[in-house]
């Protein structure tokens, strides 16, 4: 297109309304024609109503978003410290609030945008200084708010107030996304749990007792399930059905020989090792419970483990081991030895022996009492007769069991001194050859006897191999080959167990209740029972309502809604057409714009669609003269010359 701008067909653009007509009378038929004039001025009048009224109603409605607004703090105010799985309108909020930070920009910078055209266009119509309309019109958002102030040098009060408006809108979305969150909180209710006395005095059954045939064929059970569970499981916090297993102090004291403070070790349940392949019983756990548990496991220690020559303890010729046929060790007795059966015979089974004189009938006095059992054990194997010299005595601890979920473990442990060195299962055992402590002896070496002689059972299995105790049923093992510190672990971990499943197996394997003191058909025995009142804590998901976020969305919401009514009302009452902030308004009344100016009650909407078509340009709209002048003007009629701009030119 050249400077000139003659390529567009030149055409004339009129806003002038139609001129006033006389008035035409029939009065032969008494009919008055009426003017045209009055029938234009009417429909304006009627379309101007209505425009405004549109209006009136469009801005209502972007208030009604605000009103939203400000339903949504009281709202969030009363879901605060409500669980959220009891509360589903609570959830769809959640849901709503995230959208807040996008949507009430949006609203804000229709109404408020609106609101200062409709006040410019009010103070325009009654007279208001120019700068105070250029405040108003170029403030449209907050970096705005800060930069006119600057570019037109107007430093005042209404600065102030545009830039805290404006600030309200990021505040306004931010508040709405904050007001409302959740929260995991923890609930701590006390909860009292019961377990076995860990000083019980309750004794090992006797042979006659009632019921024992069935009551020991269940505790067998009991003992080999736990003994033959994979080897992953024997490494678990909690045994086969879920009991929490005590771990072996005095291997935790080699490894951390200081405790922390009040005498606590910290349990690492990962490579821990345990003191019975059966935890304890404990009732009244929760899924998430703190509480110290009192308990007592029964623990080995050996003067003696050596290989010796079977033949030589067979023919007396070696005072380390015992003699079958006719015992040559005083006060010792072998309850399981068959006298008739020859050396491979009873070599395929653990023997225990016991000393008679301390199975006496005998009551712990306070903290003084009997001293530990002494044992012998003598196992066969094929390079001779493993023998073990030992002390059975009992460590007594405080444990701290914690339950994550439905995991329950010993997370602590310390030493108590209570009890007596003898284990309590042996408190009032019936004396002699016959008795309590006979019976658990005799009943320990036959738990699992091999299938024939020459071949191990599965007790020597655990103690050659924990892992995998049936690797060896195949062969006659030499169990002193594990070394004495292996022995004492894993015979006390096999005797804690034969101990645990003595106690009823319906206390490991079934809900059965602990109540102390009370005789238990399913048990066949009366228990000693103690209670312990620990923290459980249950952890709920709650809303919380943010109070300072939800007062700034409160007061966001309400500004902006009376914002939006204002400025319903202000638009509605206005007479002057909006001519602010229309770029066709302003070329057209521009002198370079090839134009009729007429039309003045156009608002900027209506003079937009009818300059629509219009080819516009800045340029040097007087290039003939000496100093230019930059100006907008038409270039699609033959009226006028636009030219270039050159930086070569000056222009005023």
């Amino acid at each position: 297109m050249s400077n000139t701008g003659t390529a567009w067909t030149p055409q004339t653009y009129s806003f002038e309304t139609p001129r006033k007509q006389s008035v035409n009378t029939d009065t032969s038929s008494g009919v008055v024609v009426v003017n045209e004039q009055e029938k234009h001025d009417r429909k304006k009048k009627d379309g101007t109503l209505r425009n405004k009224t549109t209006e009136l109603l469009f801005r209502l409605f972007l208030s009604l978003g605000a009103g939203a607004f400000i339903v949504l703090p009281p709202f969030a105010y009363s879901l605060d410290g409500k669980e959220v799985q009891q509360n589903q309108d609570g959830k769809l909020v959640l849901e709503a609030i995230k959208w807040g930070p996008t949507i009430f920009p949006i609203i804000f910078a229709a109404i408020v945008g609106g609101f200062l055209q409709a006040v410019a266009l009010k103070h325009a119509q009654k007279g208001v200084k120019l700068g105070t309309l250029e405040q108003l019109t170029r403030t449209i958002n907050i970096f705005s708010a800060i930069t006119t102030p600057y570019s037109i040098k107007a430093y005042n009060w209404l600065s102030v107030i545009l830039l805290f408006l404006w600030a309200t809108s990021p505040i306004g979305g931010q508040a709405s996304l904050r007001l409302l969150s959740t929260h995991l909180v923890a609930f701590r209710t006390p909860t009292d749990v019961r377990f076995l006395s860990p000083t019980n005095i309750s004794s090992y059954l006797s042979e006659g007792s009632r019921n024992y045939g069935n009551w020991r064929a269940q505790a067998e059970t009991l003992y080999t399930a736990s003994l033959l569970g994979i080897a992953a499981s024997k490494y678990r916090a909690v045994d086969l059905w879920d009991n929490v297993r005590i771990p072996y102090i005095e291997e935790i004291e080699k490894q951390m020989p200081k405790p922390g403070p009040d005498g606590w070790y910290d349990v690492i349940n990962k490579n821990t090792t345990y003191s019975s392949l059966l935890g304890i019983p404990i009732r009244g756990l929760t899924k998430n419970i703190t509480v110290n548990v009192q308990t007592s496991y029964s623990k080995l220690n050996c003067s003696f483990l050596g290989l010796l020559d079977g033949r030589k303890c067979w023919f007396h010729q070696d005072d380390r081991c015992f003699n079958v046929r006719e015992p040559h060790i005083p006060d010792w007795y072998f309850p399981s030895v068959d006298t008739t059966s020859n050396f491979t015979g009873y070599g395929s089974y653990i023997i225990v022996g016991m000393n008679i004189s301390q199975a006496i009938y005998e009551i712990p006095d306070g903290s003084r009492g009997p001293d530990p059992l002494d044992l012998i054990f003598q196992s066969g194997g094929s390079g001779g007769m493993s023998v073990a010299r030992c002390k059975l005595s009992q460590t007594y601890l405080d444990t701290q069991v914690a339950c994550h979920s439905s995991q329950c473990a010993v997370s602590k442990v310390r030493r108590l001194s209570i009890g007596t060195p003898r284990p309590p299962l042996f408190y009032g055992a019936t004396p002699g050859k016959v008795g309590t402590l006979a019976n658990f002896v005799r009943d320990f070496s036959l738990v699992s006897e091999a299938g024939k002689p020459t071949y191990s059972n599965s007790n020597q299995g655990y103690i050659y191999n924990p892992d995998d105790p049936l690797s060896s049923i195949n062969e006659w093992v030499d169990i002193a080959d594990v070394g004495v510190e292996n022995f004492e672990v894993r015979m006390t971990q096999l005797i804690n167990t034969l101990m645990g499943a003595a106690q009823g197996p319906a206390l490991f394997i079934g809900n059965h209740d602990i109540q102390d003191n009370t005789f238990s058909q399913s048990l066949g025995r009366v228990v000693s029972a103690e209670s312990s009142t620990g923290d459980s804590i249950d952890v709920k998901e709650l809303f919380i309502c943010s109070k300072d976020w939800a007062v700034m969305m409160l007061f966001a919401a309400v500004l902006l809604f009376a914002i939006g009514v204002s400025s319903a009302i202000i638009a509605y009452t206005t007479l002057a057409p909006d001519t602010l902030t229309s770029l066709s308004v302003l070329a057209a009344e521009s002198r370079y714009f090839d134009m009729e100016h007429e039309g003045s009650t156009l608002d900027r909407d209506e003079k937009a669609i009818a300059l629509k078509g219009r080819v516009v340009k800045i340029g040097d709209v007087e290039a003939s003269s000496e100093t230019g002048y930059i100006a907008l003007a038409t270039v699609d009629t033959d009226k006028g010359a636009v030219a270039e701009l050159s930086i070569d030119r000056v222009y005023r």
